[in-house]
């Protein structure tokens, strides 16, 4: 009689190598606040909302590393400085471009394919919802492709992801807002305190 083992089969090790990978990614800050600046300009937030991630999620996200976990390889890379090199004309050095919407359209891109290998736990969990049902150890892959009721689930998830997910950007966004005018303002009518 041939033992038990707890060793996981190779296709589960390989899922579970890919969720780790897709949860680095998803736990990867400034990488998550460039998608974030994706979704909110895709998304009906109004100048205020967009400005305020503009300019207290985006353009921070850009001074930190905005490094992400390739999942073909297993390797980190940048989110600029490969398709920077990439876009050099003839191989030629400094003649690369990327511009800002290749940015946050590459950084969702990574979030989209990301949430796709983490289990229906894991994605409540990085929004702060708690969840223990029959799918929580689903992963959202198995969902998309599951029947019509997996599907429903699917696009509940997804949805209410990417919603929470865009709605908390512009709520840190209008929060910090908020914030630095207070402290302007406190600086100009303390001058000799904001000296000391």
């Amino acid at each position: 009689m041939a033992k038990k083992t707890n060793q996981p089969s190779p296709e589960e090790a390989a899922r579970n190598a890919m969720r780790e990978v897709a949860l680095k990614n998803l736990r990867a800050k400034p990488l998550m606040d460039l998608a974030a600046a994706y979704l909110v300009e895709q998304g009906d937030f109004g100048d205020s909302g967009n400005s305020a991630v503009d300019q207290f999620v985006y353009q921070p996200a850009l001074g930190k590393s905005t490094n992400y976990t390739d999942f073909a390889t297993g390797e980190q890379r940048s989110l600029i400085i490969g398709p920077m090199l990439e876009s050099r004309r003839g191989g030629k050095r400094y003649t690369g471009s990327v511009d800002e919407a290749q940015i946050i359209e590459q950084a969702a891109a990574i979030q989209q394919e990301s949430l796709m290998g983490v289990k229906v736990s894991d994605a409540m969990n990085l929004i702060g919802a708690k969840y223990s049902g029959e799918h929580e150890d689903k992963y959202i892959r198995e969902l998309a492709e599951g029947n019509e009721e997996e599907q429903n689930l699917f696009k509940a998830v997804i949805g209410n992801y990417g919603g929470n997910f865009a709605d908390d950007a512009v709520s840190r966004g209008l929060s910090a807002r908020v914030k630095a005018r207070i402290g302007g303002l406190e600086r100009s009518l303390n001058p000799s305190e904001s000296s000391e």
